[in-house]
């Protein structure tokens, strides 16, 4: 890698401004990236687009130190050595250990064993592509607050160590393990999967990107918390001005040369300001517009005065009086008319009020209550009604007399009497509603007439007075005349209204607002007051030019800092560049190499696509068919086997281009192909084994068989072990270390058990546990041994397609013999799991001696069987 870190630096130092390269100095030598240094490139970056003084020849970048090591790498392996002790992590029994060996480890264990809960461990401590999850026992009520947890030791440069694993968490150690399973076969053929590795020096650049971006994001948020409009026209009170228009919608453009100038009050300035002021004063002090509101009022007011002079002139003139007059005459003549026509005629020695009002009041009311009570279309009284009064019968008599009051009532010169009543209580309203006071003191025609008669020495207010006093004493006797009906009441003849001379008065205010309104000075004062605004304003602008001036200079910065920073596109377009020479290349030849070595003629093309300090990739179908669409995924066409091989040929190109790899993990990962390649990846994984740990977790015995032949072929260290449900609980998880089915040709003796036997003795009893359990399970796989190649005599090979018939000639049947057999069998399994049996069974404490008995009885038995065999032959 020393060409692509010699190459960036170069690049760095002809492209990049010199804030870009510090901080590339800064990757490259694994500075902190702290608050402060990000200030101190947000500073050069300043420097860089002249957001700042540049403080004089900054410090050389110099990168000849990194030229010099860019070829040595230094790397920690971390080795996985087992997994064990599991706690609520799904259905798992507990207190298992899974050793995991240096190179090859192979785990076989049938569907629901349990070892797919192994794989998510590990999925979630390292990488894993599609969504992993560890969940606790869901058969267990209480799972929801329980927290899965596994033991995990590893070993690196510093030794051996356990970690304490929460799945879910990160786990840094881990972190470069890859895992591949059933979901991962739908993330490697259909989705964009971004590279999970780069060169070394390349990924200085996707820091560099991350860094730059970082300050670039700084330098916005700063100029955004800066960025905030004031209004300096709030200082400029009392009115518009050139100047306030000058302060007004202020930006990074406003003319600060000009604003200067106008800032500037020179002497000539100084003094006008006291001019102005005098000069506004002496003209208000004229108060002309007063002056002629206070005219425009007081004409108002005597107009009104003159129409009311008139109006009660017109009121009580001697027309008027003449006319009460003969309406009084009138009424008495009517009166007169009708007393003697009717009421002579009902007087009598009974009664002394016949014909006064009482009586007349009286007569009328019984005309209106005899209306209400007559009957429909028939005059009340008619013969046999009653009185309304004494409600006795009436006689002829009565009803004559009472249709005589109708009659009189109904008569015409009681008619003539009720007009002429009618026409006197009109002129009574009409002097009723006659008003005399409105020329009191209080109103502004007296004062000014007052003052008027003084300074021209009139007696108008006297002459109005003497009016107001002559139409009072006429009102009251007309007002007499009517209420007595006396018609010859002498009236004293009405003064003069005074009406004529208001009129002149008038005239005067007329010619006087004349004048007044043709001198207003208010145009000269709103002249005068924006000259003295100005200046005004002026004065102001001096006082607060330094404060605009720097805001203006603040808005200058921010809009060229708006500019400044530039972006990370070269950075991505280098990234993309390098990344495609050294690594998309080398991708593709290697995924086609291996789907080539997979012997099936399958055409997949990978597709990259970059993105910003990244690349992504894709599988897609290579094909010359018009049936298939543009762009079709390998997981639209393929068969479920072809899938899953070139899932697998994308997840081992990864794991292979990838140099910090750790390690691989592959939960079944042949299911659906057939058995040629089945026999290819057990090929390809025995070769990584060379390079990495690979631990495969599958149910496939043909698998496990091509597995073990590979790594004897190729002398890779490969360890077996059998992950089982419980014989007795029937609870997932049981690890049998170092066994397998494939290993049954292995415990055709008693050497492993026994090797457990010699290990277990020499321990303290607390640490005899493990050993023991691993020895009774060697044991109990050397009697499945014993079953397969001596009592079945190898006729049948569960991971061989053929089978042997020759040999059935040698097989000795002993139903008895074969019980026991049987019997053995299962009361090892008490030994292996003698921790969880149920409470009805007591279990026996497994003992070294215990396991050295069991040994003795095997060979004792397999002596018995050589025993039958000679005796059938």
């Amino acid at each position: 890698m020393a060409g692509v870190i010699s190459e960036i630096i170069d690049w760095a130092g002809s492209k990049l401004k010199y804030w870009e390269q510090l901080a590339l100095y800064k990757i490259m030598s694994g500075a902190t990236f702290d608050e402060q240094t990000d200030k101190d490139l947000l500073q050069n970056l300043y420097i860089d687009f002249k957001l700042a003084s540049d403080p004089g020849k900054r410090p050389t970048i110099n990168f000849d130190a990194f030229k010099k090591n860019a070829g040595t790498t230094v790397s920690s392996d971390i080795q996985l050595c087992e997994i064990k002790n599991f706690q609520n992590v799904n259905a798992l029994v507990s207190e298992q250990c899974l050793p995991i060996g240096p190179a090859l480890t192979v785990v076989y264990g049938a569907n629901g064993a349990g070892k797919s809960g192994y794989s998510r461990v590990l999925g979630c401590a390292g990488f894993m592509r599609g969504d992993v999850e560890v969940l606790a026992n869901v058969n267990d009520p209480n799972c929801s607050n329980q927290t899965p947890l596994v033991e995990i030791e590893i070993e690196d440069d510093s030794g051996k160590r356990c970690i304490s694993y929460i799945p879910g968490q990160e786990c840094t150690e881990l972190n470069s393990f890859h895992i591949f399973d059933v979901k991962s076969v739908q993330e490697h053929l259909i989705k964009k999967n971004k590279f999970t590795f780069s060169p070394a020096g390349l990924s200085y650049l996707t820091t560099l990107a991350e860094v730059t971006d970082r300050i670039r994001d700084r330098l916005t948020n700063l100029i955004a918390t800066h960025n905030k409009p004031e209004d300096y026209t709030t200082f400029f009170q009392g009115g518009d001005s050139s100047i306030k228009d000058m302060v007004k919608d202020l930006n990074s453009k406003t003319n600060l040369k000009n604003l200067k100038a106008a800032s500037v009050l020179t002497d000539a300035d100084k003094k006008q300001i006291p001019t102005l002021d005098k000069k506004i004063a002496v003209l208000k002090t004229k108060n002309i517009p007063k002056q002629i509101t206070d005219l425009e009022t007081t004409k108002t007011d005597l107009n009104s005065l003159k129409d009311k002079l008139n109006d009660l002139s017109k009121n009580l003139a001697d027309d008027v009086a003449k006319k009460i007059q003969t309406g009084i005459n009138e009424f008495n003549a009517a009166d007169t008319l009708a007393k003697q026509l009717g009421i002579d005629q009902f007087k009598t020695e009974y009664f002394t009020q016949t014909g006064t009002k009482p009586w007349y009041d009286f007569t009328k009311a019984a005309k209106l209550l005899a209306t209400k009570e007559q009957a429909e279309g028939i005059p009340y009284p008619q013969d046999g009604d009653r009185c309304l009064l004494c409600h006795q019968p009436l006689t002829v008599e009565s009803r004559e007399l009472i249709h005589k009051l109708w009659g009189f009532l109904d008569g015409e010169a009681q008619i003539a009497v009720r007009k002429a009543t009618q026409s006197l209580n009109t002129f009574k309203q009409a002097l009723e509603k006659t008003t005399l006071d409105f020329f009191n003191d209080q109103s502004v025609s007296n004062r000014y007439l007052t003052a008027y008669d003084k300074k021209k020495k009139t007696k108008l207010t006297s002459t109005i007075k003497a009016f107001l006093n002559g139409g009072n004493k006429r009102l009251e006797a007309l007002t007499k005349m009517i209420n007595d009906k006396d018609s010859k009441t002498t009236l004293a003849d009405l003064p003069k209204t005074g009406v004529k001379q208001i009129k002149s008065v008038i005239s005067a205010l007329d010619t006087e607002l004349e004048a007044l309104q043709k001198s207003n000075p208010a145009e000269e004062i709103e002249t005068l007051e924006n000259e003295l605004r100005n200046l005004n304003h002026k004065k102001i602008l001096g006082t607060k030019y330094t404060d605009i001036e720097k805001y203006i200079n603040k808005l200058i910065w921010l809009k060229a800092a708006s500019n400044a920073g530039g972006s990370t596109r070269p950075i991505t377009t280098k990234y993309n560049t390098l990344f495609k020479e050294i690594v998309t290349g080398g991708y593709v030849k290697l995924f086609q190499t291996i789907l080539d070595s997979l012997g099936r003629p399958i055409r997949v093309q990978v597709e990259t696509k970059p993105r910003k300090g990244e690349t992504f990739r894709q599988l897609m179908l290579e094909t010359d068919s018009k049936a298939l669409p543009p762009g079709a995924t390998p997981d639209s066409v393929l068969s479920e086997g072809e899938k899953r091989a070139v899932a697998l040929a994308d997840f081992l190109t990864e794991v292979d281009l990838d140099t910090g790899s750790g390690g691989i993990v592959l939960d079944d990962p042949v299911t659906s192909l057939d058995i040629e390649w089945i026999s290819v990846i057990a090929s390809l994984l025995v070769n990584e084994a060379k390079n990495r740990q690979v631990i495969v977790l599958t149910h496939n015995l043909t698998f496990i068989h091509s597995l073990k032949n590979y790594s004897n072929d190729h002398g890779i260290d490969v360890q077996m072990h059998w992950i089982k449900r419980g014989d007795i609980d029937d609870l997932p998880g049981y690890v049998y270390a170092n066994n397998s089915p494939v290993l049954e040709s292995d415990y055709k003796t008693t050497h492993k058990a026994n090797q457990h036997f010699q290990k277990a003795k020499k321990l303290p009893p607390t640490g005899q546990e493990s050993e023991l359990k691993q020895g009774f399970g060697a044991l109990r796989t050397t009697y499945e041994a014993f079953i397969i190649f001596t009592l079945l005599g190898g006729v049948v090979a569960r991971w061989n397609e053929r089978i042997s018939p020759g040999r059935l000639k040698d097989i000795v049947w002993e139903k008895e013999f074969f019980q026991k057999i049987i019997d053995k069998h299962e009361s090892l399994s008490k030994y292996i799991e003698a921790h969880l049996h149920s409470d009805e069974y007591v279990p026996i404490k497994p003992t070294p001696e215990l396991l050295n008995k069991e040994i003795i009885e095997f060979n004792e038995i397999k002596k018995e069987h050589k025993a039958l065999k000679n005796a059938a032959a």
